[in-house]
């Protein structure tokens, strides 16, 4: 357990966990609502979508914290500023709130809270304030069966539980700690803490560390180091860039050369196993999903929450994104050489939708199989910033390919130089061609795919296959 997340645990991660849990007591497919999105709020959220919670509102007066609470899972950010804040929550949700938590302390707050209850609705208030808040009329409470619970701390269970979550790697505790100081700059840390400045959630002292050491430590970390076959973006030409790059002013046309088109080719899985399958094939249209002509780069296959999604080949990780205001959402991108898939190309496979940032890093190698993260369903809707909290928890996996060794890193995407886009269910074919023009042509009775896998015991079918399906499959 690293230093740093143990030392925070026992505060901001255990208190809102406990509310949630022993008081809040939720329930899988219930409403929550966060009324207060600082430390103990960003952890409630998400624990509230460990939980199993079926739609998350945040609500904060700080756009920053809202924006945060969106990246860990929220589906909805309000500003409790806003006119009609609960009617929002209610158009959002269908209904009012099964739980709501308070991390405010204040009387305004638990009012608004209350106010966002459905039947039978729970707050659970675990902000400290002196204030005394406007409660509704006893007749309301009998009424609607609504309960206000206080909640305080946690419990050596509480703490147990979560530090068997993060072990097992059920929960991403990565940016729970925004700064850390040697002791000789506690003073420091504190006027952080007290300063509210934006994006600030937790600050740790370690004591071990000297000052002195500090500064040679931060002018390490902010070196800029390219990677193996990582080249400059000059190096990129405007027609790769827009075919892999797809930004808006660069239309479809280029894309759609460089292999962004259906094929018609569907996966054949080995005969008396279970494995997770396609439900949005290769490069259908998203216009109507888009509001604008756009196709679908890559193919979904949906599964339970939390589903192990692995690496489909050995390779090393190029590219890790948060995905704050992108449709992919919270993504990892492996780079594989011809030596580690036995294709003749360099290819890059991309993973999307985790539930939680991976803790695998850049320049990280993966074997294949390899588990990168849990299934999710992260990723904007139409509306810039907010989750679309219509979108089924899936894995979308999309696959590029070169001749070339180079690619460009650029800030929410890996392109590699010359790239094309591969469908993916061409990914196992063992024999060339691969193409997108070539797969297409192919007679109908080669367009079914037979698929390697990897069973949830280890075992891959074929042996030897170098390349297998990003989900496991298991024997009926």
């Amino acid at each position: 357990m690293p230093f740093d997340v143990g030392a925070v645990v026992t505060d901001g991660i255990a208190t809102p966990f406990h509310a949630l849990r022993a008081r809040g007591r939720l329930q899988p497919g219930e409403t929550v609502g966060v009324f207060g999105c600082g430390g103990l709020g960003t952890h409630a959220i998400q624990f509230a979508r460990l939980m199993g919670a079926a739609g998350i509102i945040a609500v904060d007066i700080d756009g920053p914290a809202r924006e945060r609470a969106l990246e860990l899972g929220a589906d909805l950010a309000l500003d409790p500023g806003d006119d009609g804040a609960a009617k929002q929550i209610r158009r959002q949700l269908g209904r009012g709130l099964d739980l709501a938590l308070e991390f405010v302390g204040r009387a305004d707050t638990v009012e608004l809270a209350l106010r966002c209850l459905d039947k039978a609705g729970r707050l659970v208030v675990v902000g400290v304030g002196m204030e005394r808040p406007k409660l509704p009329p006893l007749a309301a409470f009998v009424g609607l069966e609504q309960a206000v619970l206080g909640s305080f701390g946690m419990d050596r269970a509480d703490i147990e539980d979560i530090y068997s979550l993060i072990v097992a790697g059920r929960i991403d505790l990565s940016e729970s700690v925004s700064a850390r100081y040697p002791l000789a700059e506690a003073d420091a840390a504190l006027k952080r803490l007290a300063s509210k400045e934006a994006g600030v959630v937790r600050v740790v002292v370690e004591p071990w560390r000297s000052a002195l050491l500090l500064p040679l430590v931060l002018s390490a970390g902010n070196a800029e180091a390219k990677m193996d076959g990582e080249v400059a973006a000059k190096a990129l030409d405007r027609d790769t860039r827009c075919a892999i790059g797809r930004g808006r002013r660069c239309g479809n046309e280029l894309a759609i050369q460089r292999g962004l088109f259906e094929t018609g080719l569907r996966p054949i899985f080995p005969a008396d196993l279970s494995c997770r399958d396609i439900d949005e094939q290769w490069a259908i249209s998203y216009t109507a999903k888009r509001g604008r002509e756009a196709y679908h780069g890559g193919i979904d296959m949906p599964a339970p929450w939390g589903t192990p999604i692995i690496a489909a080949a050995a390779g090393r990780v190029v590219g890790k994104y948060r995905g704050k205001n992108s449709y992919r959402g919270i993504e990892i991108v492996l780079r594989h050489s011809p030596e580690q898939t036995g294709l003749p190309f360099w290819i890059y496979t991309q993973y999307t939708h985790f539930s939680q940032m991976p803790k695998l890093e850049v320049g990280q190698r993966v074997a294949l199989g390899e588990v990168l993260g849990p299934t999710g369903n992260s990723g904007r809707g139409r509306t810039p910033n907010v989750q679309n909290p219509r979108r089924r928890p899936a894995i979308h996996f999309a696959v590029f390919y070169s001749r070339s060794s180079k690619y460009v890193a650029r800030k929410n995407k890996i392109i590699p130089l010359d790239g094309r886009w591969m469908d993916p269910n061409a990914l196992f074919r063992k024999t060339p061609p691969f193409d997108s023009r070539a797969m297409k042509a192919l007679p109908a009775t080669e367009k079914k795919v037979p698929i390697a896998v990897m069973l949830d015991d280890g075992e891959i079918i074929p042996a030897g296959s170098r390349i297998v399906w990003p989900y496991l499959c298991s024997r009926r």
